[in-house]
C-alpha cells in the first residue's frame, strides 16, 4: 500500500506541473512575453508546446516552424507537382497541367489525350490522337480535320487538291490514220525498270521524313491497294503462306495473324511486285507449269527493310518489319487506347 500511494502522489504532481506550465503560457497575451518564458507562439496564442503541422493555421507561423504551406494549408513536406488539383495552382508553381492532371513535366505528343492540350503544346490533332508531326491530306480520315487543315473533302476521302474539271470527250473519227495506204502489225517494247529502286514499296508515306523506309500509318480504309492479295477477301496466316478466310473480316489483328486482302497489299507490295503483277501474274514459289501456284512478295534487296506502322483492330499501334531473311516481323509498338 505504501509503494502504490506514493505512486499516485507522483502522477498527481506530475499533472499538477503540466498544467501549471501550460497555465503559465497561456496567460502570455503577447508574442514576445511568450517567447521570453519558454513557450511557444502560434495561431495568436501562447502555448507550453511546439506545434505540429497539422496544428498551424496560418503561412507564416507553418514556415515559421520549418513547414511548408501550400494547397491554402500546412503540411508536413514540401509540394509536389502532382499534389496541385487546379490549372492555376499549376502553372503558377512553374508546372505543367495536361489530361487534366498536373505534371513536372512536359509531355510528349503522343500522352496527350485531347484536342485542347494537343494544340496548346504545339502538336497536331486529327483522327482522334494527338501527333508530333503535321499530316499530309491523305491520311486525315474524317471531313472536319480535312477541312481544318486547308484539305478538300470528296468522294468519302480527304485530298491534297481540288475537283478538276474533267476534260471533254473527244470522239475519234476512225481507228487508223486515213492517209495510210496498210495497216502494219504494231510491235510492242516494254523496258522494266530493275534497279534498286523497284525494291521500294509500292504505297508509301508521303509526310515521312524516309518515305522508302518508314511508313507512319499512310493506310487508308477507302482506297483499293493493288497488289498479290483479293483487297475484298481476308486472309489468315497457314502453312507459309497466307489462306483466304471466311470466318474472319478486318482490317489487321496482328496477334491472330489475320489481315484484310487490301491491308496486306500496302503492307508488302514493293514496286517491282506490282509491275510483276501486271506482266505476267507475279513471282511463283514454284516455276513448274502444273498445280496450283503461290504467289511470294519480293524479300528487300540489301538493306531495303520496310518499317510500316498501323493502329490495327486490337486498338494498340504495331510495327510491321519486312526484312531481307524474307520473314514480316510484328511488334506492339506502343501503349494502347483500348484493347490489350
Amino acid at each position: 500500500m505504501g509503494r502504490c500511494a506514493f505512486s499516485v502522489i507522483l502522477l498527481l504532481l506530475l499533472f499538477h506541473s503540466i498544467s501549471m506550465a501550460q497555465y503559465q503560457c497561456t496567460k502570455w497575451r503577447n508574442k514576445n512575453k511568450c517567447e521570453q518564458n519558454g513557450c511557444y507562439w502560434w495561431n495568436n496564442k501562447c502555448w507550453s508546446y511546439r506545434p505540429t503541422c497539422t496544428d498551424l493555421n496560418n503561412q507564416a507561423d507553418c514556415e515559421r516552424f520549418g513547414f511548408y504551406w501550400w494547397g491554402g494549408k500546412c503540411n508536413c513536406s514540401p509540394m509536389t507537382c502532382s499534389d496541385l488539383t487546379t490549372q492555376a495552382d499549376c502553372a503558377t508553381y512553374g508546372c505543367f497541367w495536361w489530361n487534366n492532371k498536373c505534371w513536372g513535366t512536359a509531355p510528349l505528343c503522343s500522352q496527350l489525350n485531347n484536342q485542347a492540350d494537343c494544340q496548346a503544346y504545339g502538336c497536331y490533332w486529327y483522327n482522334g490522337a494527338c501527333y508530333s508531326n503535321r499530316p499530309s491530306c491523305e491520311i486525315l480520315n474524317n471531313q472536319t480535320d480535312c477541312e481544318r487543315y486547308g484539305c478538300y473533302w470528296y468522294d468519302g476521302a480527304c485530298h491534297s487538291e481540288s475537283v478538276l474539271p474533267q476534260p471533254p470527250q473527244v470522239s475519234m473519227p476512225c481507228a487508223v490514220p486515213p492517209f495510210l495506204s496498210e495497216t502494219v502489225t504494231p510491235n510492242v517494247l516494254v523496258i522494266l525498270d530493275n534497279s534498286g529502286s523497284m525494291n521500294w514499296p509500292a504505297y508509301f508515306d508521303p509526310a515521312s521524313n524516309d518515305p522508302t523506309v518508314y511508313d507512319y500509318g499512310s493506310y487508308i480504309h477507302t482506297l483499293r491497294y493493288y497488289g498479290y492479295a483479293d483487297p475484298d477477301s481476308y486472309y489468315q496466316y497457314g502453312t507459309n503462306r497466307f489462306e483466304i478466310t471466311t470466318t474472319w473480316k478486318g482490317t489487321a489483328d496482328p496477334a491472330n495473324k489475320r489481315f484484310s486482302g487490301n491491308f496486306l497489299n500496302w503492307m508488302l507490295s514493293r514496286r517491282i511486285d506490282i509491275a510483276r503483277q501486271v506482266i505476267c501474274g507475279g513471282k511463283c514459289a514454284s516455276r513448274q507449269f502444273s498445280g496450283r501456284k503461290t504467289l511470294i512478295w519480293e524479300s528487300p534487296a540489301q538493306t531495303r527493310n520496310i518499317y510500316k506502322y498501323w493502329w490495327c483492330d486490337d486498338g494498340c499501334r504495331w510495327q510491321f518489319v519486312n526484312y531481307s531473311d524474307q520473314y514480316v516481323y510484328a511488334y506492339k509498338y506502343s501503349s494502347c487506347t483500348s484493347g490489350s
